[in-house]
């Protein structure tokens, strides 16, 4: 495999005794449309369809219109139309386009490495031994799982006698849509296996 880019410098920073790159590659861009956005989208939809309704329905012959009766919620469904959709462009645009140019993938004969700058920048470590858990949706571009993990997330109470809210999330680890995943795959396995 070629290993030539911008990446290769910071990987082989990382690199420990007796190890070796192997791969080094990124998520393809993809377009995400999941729950979280329809959700986010909802309220600037909502919005949307109030204020073209006001301005289309209640003008000429029908009665005044919102703006002429209300200005003040007239003003509040426009600031409120606006801020929710920017709110649910940025969010479509940080998880479909910003996360997937700012992650980073690598593959030596004894890790597999992961190096993400959102939220904060950070590089996961996955020790690979033949007890390593590894699933493959068998199709390329496609995503190869590590082991799951439950991730603890929330938030601490911000008053005193509150109790905060924390949820159990199930995540998986992993190479997550990359475009060779069918080079990567059977190097993973032999490296598991240790034969890399």
């Amino acid at each position: 495999m070629d290993l030539r880019g911008p990446d290769i410098r910071f990987w082989r920073k990382h690199l420990i005794r007796d190890e070796r790159l192997l791969w080094d590659g990124r998520p393809e861009f993809e377009f995400k449309l999941d729950w979280t956005a329809v959700t986010m989208c909802l309220p600037a939809i909502l919005f949307t369809v109030v204020f073209l309704a006001d301005a289309q329905l209640f003008e000429g012959g029908f009665g005044a219109s919102l703006s002429q009766d209300d200005p003040g919620t007239y003003r509040l469904l426009k600031i409120g139309s606006i801020g929710a959709t920017l709110w649910c462009a940025v969010y479509i645009a940080r998880t479909s386009m910003l996360i997937p140019q700012l992650t980073r993938y690598a593959l030596t004969n004894k890790r597999a490495l992961t190096r993400t700058l959102l939220p904060w920048p950070k590089v996961t470590v996955k020790r690979l031994t033949p007890m390593t858990e590894v699933e493959w949706n068998g199709t390329a571009p496609g995503s190869i799982f590590f082991d799951t993990e439950n991730v603890r997330y929330g938030h601490k109470p911000t008053y005193p006698g509150l109790v905060g809210k924390f949820v159990i999330k199930e995540r998986k680890n992993g190479f997550r849509n990359i475009a060779d995943a069918d080079i990567v795959y059977p190097q993973l396995l032999r490296a598991m296996e240790g034969k890399l």
